[in-house]
């Protein structure tokens, strides 16, 4: 634009701000406070805004040091049980082995006799009397202090063991090292019925634990375990 063409417009410009009366005057100003107030209550809201965000920052901050405090305390007890859950099983183990042993213990007067027919009104005390005679042990029902069967006779198990309970473990030895007699013996109370045989009375686990030896018996091929 040419210096000529400037003086131009600022010369119209200055005609139309001459002609402007008081009214378009202050007609101009108001819209220009309100312009101004407007853009001041946006810039409050704004900084309003802004100090809420602060103060929601601080809080999330508080309490993101709290958590990371109590992360780290959690951490530290989980490695401290850490060292401790050995030394419970351990001990657990511990426990459960002793518990074994005095149940094993409390059974050191007892034998299961397995394949003994089950027979109606039946009196075990003499069943079992029977079996001893046939091994060459002389017992007397008053040597036995209790006996029964282990489980009611069912089709499925037409014979369950009966387990007895002698009054001496001198006599209840006896019995079981003749035990290898009732192969030769071949001792079946009835002719329909299977073999004899007699075992030691064994707590669950060491039940289980025998059942695993003759499996593995079977399976090596070995004679005895």
């Amino acid at each position: 634009m040419t210096e000529s063409g400037k003086r131009l417009n600022l010369a119209t410009l200055s005609e139309k701000i001459e002609k402007l009366t008081l009214t378009e005057l202050n007609a101009l100003q108001n819209h220009t406070d309100d312009k101004l107030t407007a853009m001041l209550e946006e810039i409050k809201g704004i900084r309003l805004s802004q100090d809420f965000l602060c103060e929601k920052y601080e809080d999330m901050k508080k309490k993101l040091e709290t958590i990371t405090v109590t992360f780290h305390n959690l951490q530290e007890e989980n490695n401290n049980l850490k060292n401790v859950v050995p030394a419970l099983q351990i001990r657990s183990e511990k426990m459960e082995s002793d518990i074994n042993e005095l149940e094993q213990y409390s059974r050191r007067c007892y034998l299961e006799f397995k394949g003994i027919a089950y027979e109606k009104n039946e009196n075990t005390d003499q069943l079992i009397v029977q079996v001893a005679n046939k091994i060459g042990v002389k017992l007397h029902p008053s040597d036995i202090s209790i006996s029964h069967r282990m489980a009611p006779s069912t089709p499925t198990h037409p014979n369950p063991n009966i387990i007895v309970k002698f009054l001496s473990r001198k006599v209840r030895d006896n019995i079981y090292s003749k035990r290898i007699k009732l192969k030769v013996a071949n001792v079946s109370l009835q002719p329909r019925h299977s073999k004899v045989f007699i075992n030691e009375s064994l707590t669950k686990q060491n039940r289980e634990r025998f059942k695993k030896c003759n499996d593995f018996k079977k399976k090596a091929g070995y004679k005895f375990i």
